[in-house]
């Protein structure tokens, strides 16, 4: 089953590194602050996301658990 980052990380758990939105080959991910002052990824453009699997392969948060 292919998943996506938004489908994966609740904002409380992203450790912020930015690695999904580096790989994402067609930009639809973003780093946004959120209101406590930390980067969190945010699908910014879903219409273009083809559901690679690509950001939630290279999530360093889903590697630790």
């Amino acid at each position: 089953m292919k998943r996506i980052i938004t489908e994966l990380i609740s904002n409380k758990s992203c450790f912020g590194c930015g690695l999904c939105v580096t790989v994402c080959p067609k930009g639809a991910i973003e780093l946004r602050l959120n209101n406590e002052g930390f980067y969190i990824p945010s699908m910014v453009n879903s219409s273009v996301c083809n559901k690679c699997s690509l950001c939630a392969k290279v999530c360093s948060y889903i590697d630790s658990n």
